[in-house]
């Protein structure tokens, strides 16, 4: 079979940080950062904020999800929060 294309994106698989992967009061059963998707806010602790592809999001972990970072800090100025990239 072949396969005609322009444009060919391959990502190798991927998996959250080690540290991350290890502290599993944040993490799910697949070691990502579990939040709520349409919030990125950890399920667990209510002033932790996932960002990327550490999460269990569903986005492609390919790094493109980074740009929300700046949308989140100003949603939350002046208040004591984690952010996990």
């Amino acid at each position: 079979m072949s396969l005609q294309y322009d444009l060919l994106h391959v990502a190798p698989p991927c998996s959250s940080p080690q540290a991350l992967r290890e502290a599993s009061s944040l993490v799910d059963a697949a070691g990502f950062l579990d939040v709520n998707r349409e919030t990125l806010q950890s399920t667990k602790f209510p002033n932790v904020f996932g960002i990327g592809d550490c999460t269990n999001a569903p986005t492609a972990k390919t790094a493109a999800a980074v740009g929300e970072f700046k949308v989140l800090l100003c949603g939350f100025s002046g208040t004591a929060v984690w952010f996990i990239l």
